[in-house]
């Protein structure tokens, strides 16, 4: 019997250490290609998708994808190989391949090679994250077909529920190793003309089928109202917290450069939020996260994009006031409930939303807008912004309040 023992697993791979290793065989396929550094991610996700129409049985579907990605530096450039051939001999064979196509051509000026120093990578803040749901590792048919059943028979919608369980481990040819997992539900529902998306870490923080059957009604009503003009005059625009997400989306991602928005507005990109889609202890490259502002005080900080080394969901600094008080202090407005499009012209600012909600009148709901658009700029609209409110979306990767805009044109087409 030997008396060897296992090495113990270090703490920034405990989260997925067979997928740290593949990424450690993969690594050491690069260390004898010569080239300055590099950095290989191995992913695994497994999913299970729940489609059920009502009245139908569920249909099921099962999907795992595992790929490897590398990212070769030389003579300071940078090339990335990524396949989902697994094999040691096909992947040898791409990257001798791409480091032939590396180091064609002249070097390029001002290059730094191993500026990067060896060392291990710290764990960082990010036990509470909650980024696991137990009942979804892996994912279950039998969980999945049976809340998705739940929903539809509650509101008699074609509902596709999918549970997916990831993971990913990087290793770097700096000495960095680290690896995590996380899971997601993701709802979809549609009935009619209505569509509703609904995403969490764990399925139990989904909302119950009673809300989604409620959700799906307002919307479906509010939308098949007979058509009334919007009033004429500017009014106080309160929006939503569902509502406001596509409106700081893209508020954060537009090029507002030095122009100032409210002061009340301030948005991080925030991969430290506990149960957060887009929260993560490291980003793409390996490296411990942090909150970032993107919006500090009014004034752009850094303009959001489709950044991997960017992760976070985008969080708003909250005021004290949830919608049901600022709907009751509102004499006269409009609340918006949702859009049915928002739309912002390439390389500018311009705003075209259409959507629907309320009359606000004394601090109550009157009679429904079936359409209202709303077509100013996204600088001068969030200029406007009065208050901010105090409960945040929580089933998407934008974390909005209720808002409230003053004195904003809407029209009826």
């Amino acid at each position: 019997m030997s008396d060897d023992v296992a090495p113990p697993v270090a703490p920034s791979v405990a989260a997925a250490p067979r997928l740290a290793a593949r990424a450690e065989e993969a690594l050491a396929l690069v260390e004898g290609l010569g080239v300055d550094s590099a950095r290989v991610s191995v992913r695994r996700r497994r999913a299970v998708t729940a489609l059920h129409g009502g009245t139908e049985a569920s249909d099921l579907r099962h999907s795992t994808v595992r790929t490897v990605e590398v990212v070769l530096r030389s003579g300071g450039r940078a090339l990335t190989v990524s396949t989902t051939d697994l094999r040691p001999e096909a992947l040898q064979r791409q990257l001798a391949a791409a480091v032939d196509l590396l180091r064609q051509g002249v070097p390029e000026l001002l290059a730094v090679h191993g500026a990067v120093p060896k060392g291990p990578v710290p764990v960082g803040p990010f036990d509470g994250l909650r980024l696991v749901d137990p009942d979804l590792v892996p994912p279950r048919s039998r969980l999945g077909a049976e809340h998705a059943a739940v929903v539809a028979e509650a509101t008699k919608a074609r509902v596709s529920l999918t549970l997916s369980s990831e993971a990913e481990a990087v290793a770097r040819t700096d000495g960095a190793r680290v690896a995590w997992s996380h899971t997601h539900a993701d709802l979809r529902l549609r009935r009619g003309g209505v569509a509703l998306r609904r995403r969490t870490r764990r399925l139990a923080d989904l909302p119950p089928a009673a809300a989604l059957a409620d959700a799906l009604s307002e919307h479906h009503d509010l939308q098949a109202a007979p058509p009334v003009p919007p009033p004429s005059a500017a009014e106080r625009l309160v929006v939503h917290p569902e509502a406001g997400g596509p409106l700081v989306r893209s508020l954060v991602a537009a090029p507002l450069r030095t122009r100032r928005v409210s002061e009340r507005l301030s948005v991080f990109s925030d991969p430290w939020l506990a149960g957060g889609l887009g929260s993560r202890p490291f980003d793409a490259d390996g490296r411990p996260t942090r909150p970032v502002p993107l919006v500090e005080g009014g004034l752009q900080r850094r303009r959001w994009s489709h950044d991997p080394t960017l992760p976070g969901d985008r969080r708003l600094a909250l005021g004290g006031r949830p919608l049901g008080r600022l709907v009751g202090e509102t004499d006269h407005g409009v609340l918006v409930r949702g859009w049915s499009r928002v739309e912002v012209a390439p390389g500018t600012t311009r705003l075209h939303a259409v959507g629907y909600g309320w009359r606000l009148e004394r601090g109550a709901r009157a009679e429904p807008l079936s359409r209202l658009v709303v077509s100013v700029d996204l600088g001068e609209l969030f200029r406007h912004l009065v208050t901010v409110g105090s409960d945040p979306w929580a089933y998407g990767p934008v974390h909005t309040p209720a808002l409230v805009f003053g004195g904003v044109p809407l029209r009826a087409g």
